[in-house]
């Protein structure tokens, strides 16, 4: 189809965004060369937490054959990094927010969270080996 778009996530690390033109796919690891150069575990703190983004982009045959290709590849991959980037803000953000003793766990906003306080519990649920339905889901 030449307007659909698929996004998928491969749990934990694996994100992939299949678009008409082009494949996204970024798999996130540990930064294992700094923990490795940290050896003796001085510097080990400062490294939990920390990863590494591996990106690819592959686009169509019939993409690259358009004459402004390279533009528009180009500007495709500067928002999809100022996408990430603004991403990776917030993360960073909510790990401090996380990180804060006042913090006592739960939710942060219930009306902006509900898709990923579902699918975390559908997981957990799962990992636990409870099968539950979430409220709302029986009507479907």
């Amino acid at each position: 189809n030449n307007e659909t778009a698929w996004f998928f996530a491969i749990f934990p690390n694996i994100f992939c965004w299949l678009l008409p033109h082009s494949v996204f796919t970024l798999i996130v690891s540990p930064d294992y060369d700094a923990i490795e150069k940290a050896g003796d575990g001085s510097q080990l703190q400062d490294l939990i937490g920390r990863s590494i983004e591996h990106v690819d982009l592959s686009v169509s045959r019939e993409a690259l054959s358009q004459p402004d290709a390279e533009e528009k590849i180009q500007q495709m991959w500067d928002y999809y990094v100022q996408l990430n980037d603004e991403d990776v803000e917030i993360c960073e953000d909510v790990q401090k927010g996380i990180s804060a003793q006042s913090y006592k766990g739960g939710r942060f906003s219930f009306r902006f969270e509900e898709a990923v306080y579902r699918f975390q519990n559908i997981y957990i649920d799962h990992m636990v080996g409870e099968r539950r339905i979430m409220p709302g889901d029986d009507v479907i």
